[in-house]
């Protein structure tokens, strides 16, 4: 059983999860309460805005590449469903920003170029 300190404030609202998960469980799923916890708020900002702001496509494409790498050496070399499931997650969270990155292309466009005007509107009035 893990020490009640390191479990409940992270697994505390579910009933029993303390009692189950040992350490080394918890270990693998904790980057996938972490990568959950950063693009699921990312993917539904997005979604709320309709652009994706200053989302990098390559940044964005290498996070899906890299998951799917890990993917196929789990399922290669390690017969570990916690990790297999994790990846899976962070997989279908990357997969998704990437196609909001693609889909939104245009209306990001749009303010971009209208956060470029802002600026220059700001600089030169600071000038005058």
């Amino acid at each position: 059983q893990l020490p009640t300190v390191a479990c409940e404030p992270l697994l505390g609202s579910l009933p029993n999860a303390c009692d189950v998960l040992p350490g080394r469980q918890l270990m693998a799923v904790l980057p996938t309460l972490i990568i959950l916890a950063s693009r699921a708020p990312q993917i539904a900002l997005n979604f709320v805005q309709g652009h994706t702001g200053q989302l990098s496509l390559a940044t964005s494409l290498l996070f899906f590449v890299g998951g799917l790498a890990r993917l196929f050496t789990t399922l290669t070399e390690v017969n570990d469903p916690v990790l297999l499931a994790g990846y899976i997650v962070g997989i279908s969270l990357n997969a998704t920003l990437v196609m909001q990155i693609l889909l939104f292309r245009k209306t990001t466009a749009q303010w971009a170029a209208a956060q470029r005007e802002k600026r220059g509107d700001a600089r030169s009035k600071k000038r005058n």
